[in-house]
């Protein structure tokens, strides 16, 4: 008798575990709006830098003064990881949240970078994907760049579609 109240002890705190498991998943999904995986869904396939530079330095998380940085051209760099080794020849998209001017809303959009020596890629098939923007597109420097906040959010695809990990840089844009 002792023996099968055990049992079902341990039977029920397994189900007790398993649907907190369960309920904690759902709770991060939706903490994410349910729109950005937290894992890859190709698990040996991982983002593992995406950054912006503005003429040259590195800009994740700050705040930048637009008289600092006006007409200042945004690099965008993110690496693809298979198996640990550089993953060329995939897609990675950036999906970009900017804030309006003038009260308007944000505009959001996705671009695309790119590892094959072209829009400011060093070395083609390095695994390195990037995307130079010049005319300020994409970028947070642009003569009628608003203030506030500009998200990007980072996922590399490979041919099948299997998404990445996403990595979210957010960059501030204050004053004139």
């Amino acid at each position: 008798m002792n023996q099968q109240v055990g049992r079902n002890n341990r039977l029920r705190s397994a189900s007790v575990i398993a649907t907190m498991v369960a309920l904690a998943g759902a709770l991060a999904l939706s903490a994410c709006g349910g729109s950005s995986p937290t894992s890859s869904t190709r698990p040996n396939m991982l983002l593992t830098s995406a950054s912006l530079a503005v003429n040259g330095q590195p800009v994740n998380g700050q705040t930048l003064r637009m008289s600092h940085v006006r007409n200042g051209v945004t690099r965008f760099q993110a690496t693809l990881l298979r198996d640990g080794a550089p993953y060329p020849g995939q897609r990675i998209e950036v999906q970009y949240q900017r804030p309006g001017s003038m009260g308007m809303m944000n505009r959001n959009g996705t671009f695309m970078l790119y590892d094959d020596g072209t829009h400011g890629d060093d070395v083609a098939g390095d695994g390195i994907y990037c995307y130079q923007d010049d005319d300020d597109r994409y970028g947070c420097t642009g003569m009628n760049a608003a203030n506030g906040d500009y998200h990007y959010d980072f996922c590399g695809y490979d041919e099948a579609g299997h998404a990445s990990n996403h990595m979210e840089v957010t960059v501030t844009v204050s004053g004139s």
